[in-house]
């Protein structure tokens, strides 16, 4: 008879060692998949987008803001991003962001001006320049 119930404890063992061999397959299998989703170009447009946010001298409402190119690796990402006027005046610029990512969320960690006028620029060209025809070209023309 000790036998019999040895084999009944034996296998719950084994029953209970599946399950959480199986649990710890899904756990695994969900931090994986929950990791490569913040690899995705709209995850680093709202990382940029949060660190716009911050700044209290710029009016993100008249901007579009768009990721041109992006590379992952390990805990870090650099982004081209574009900035051009919803009014469709204006010229667009671009950006280089350098992120991290920080509890599982990109962080904007450096920027660097890649081509056109960097954030906050007046738009104006020096004084004495050539009328361009463009309406930022008139407000930095001056008049003798």
């Amino acid at each position: 008879m000790r036998g019999l119930g040895d084999a009944a404890r034996l296998a719950r063992y084994n029953q209970r060692v599946r399950w959480a061999g199986l649990v710890l397959i899904a756990l695994a299998l969900l931090a994986a998949a929950c990791g490569g989703s913040a690899n995705t170009p709209e995850a680093v447009r709202r990382a940029i987008l949060d660190h716009l946010a911050s700044r209290p001298d710029l009016d993100l409402k008249g901007i579009q803001v768009d990721v041109a190119s992006v590379s992952f690796r390990a805990d870090e990402a650099d982004a081209l991003v574009t900035f051009r006027p919803r009014s469709g005046e204006g010229d667009a610029f671009q950006m280089r962001y350098t992120l991290e990512r920080k509890a599982g969320r990109w962080v904007v960690k450096s920027k660097a001006q890649a081509g056109g006028m960097p954030h906050g620029a007046g738009g104006g060209l020096p004084p004495g320049h050539p009328d361009l025809g463009g309406s930022s070209a008139k407000q930095g023309a001056t008049t003798k």
